[in-house]
This record gives structure tokens, C-alpha cells and sequence, in this order.
């Protein structure tokens, strides 16, 4: 999709009030860049009933894929350098992020963050 059509005269601060507005009011999500070596779990509110609204919406999106299968492989944290395989092809990589992306789109899977904090004690080093 090429963006220039949908050019909008706004400015950046008029993009981030709507943005924040978006996200405060739940109609938009920040999915921060995909990393190899973010770590994925499942959220604990996902609903795990066979024949959900979004296992239907999972396999019409992705045929082929069961949608518990793949929550099974996030059941416990997961980076996606574990779950790509360098000998597969690339298309198997390619639909593997796709994937990643609807779960986190729909609020299935958390990533999470490792905070380091340095805090020095009053006698130094």
C-alpha cells in the first residue's frame, strides 16, 4: 500500500493528540517493532474455547492454521528467533511474523519488557 494517496495536511502533534485519543479510548493499540529477541505469552484473558470468534477469524485470515495451535507454542514466554527456523523457507518465516502480528493486534499475546535497574548504593561500586 502506498501512503502518498492518503496524504493529510496534519501536523505531527495534531497525529499524536488523535493517536493518544485512539489509544486511550481502546480503538487503536501501539505494537511496538518486532525483534528477534522479544519475548511473547499469551494474555491471560484470551478466550480458549474451540470454535471462538477468533479462531474463526484466525483460520479464514491464515487457512491451514489452527489458532490454539499456535497459542500452545506461546504458552510459556517465547522469542521469535526461538520460534523461526533457519533451515525453513522464507515464506514459512514470513507467515510465522503475519501471525505474530494478528495475535498482537487482537490483544491475544503480551510482549514483554526487561527494565534493568542500576541503582548504586551510598558507598559506590
Amino acid at each position: 500500500m502506498y501512503l502518498s494517496k492518503y496524504y493529510i495536511n496534519l501536523t505531527c502533534l495534531q497525529v499524536f493528540n488523535i493517536a493518544g485519543h485512539l489509544i486511550y479510548w481502546g480503538d487503536a493499540i501501539v505494537i511496538f517493532p518486532l525483534s528477534e529477541t522479544n519475548m511473547y505469552a499469551i494474555a491471560p484473558n484470551v478466550p480458549t474455547e474451540r470454535n471462538n470468534k477468533f479462531a474463526k477469524k484466525f483460520e479464514k485470515r491464515f487457512p491451514g492454521q489452527k489458532l490454539l495451535e499456535v497459542m500452545s507454542e506461546f504458552s510459556f514466554p517465547t522469542s521469535l528467533q526461538y520460534k523461526m527456523c533457519p533451515i525453513e523457507d522464507k515464506s514459512s518465516g514470513s507467515t510465522t511474523i503475519q501471525m505474530l502480528i494478528w495475535l498482537l493486534q487482537h490483544k491475544m499475546l503480551l510482549q514483554y519488557h526487561t527494565y534493568v535497574y542500576f541503582m548504586p548504593s551510598s558507598k559506590g561500586l
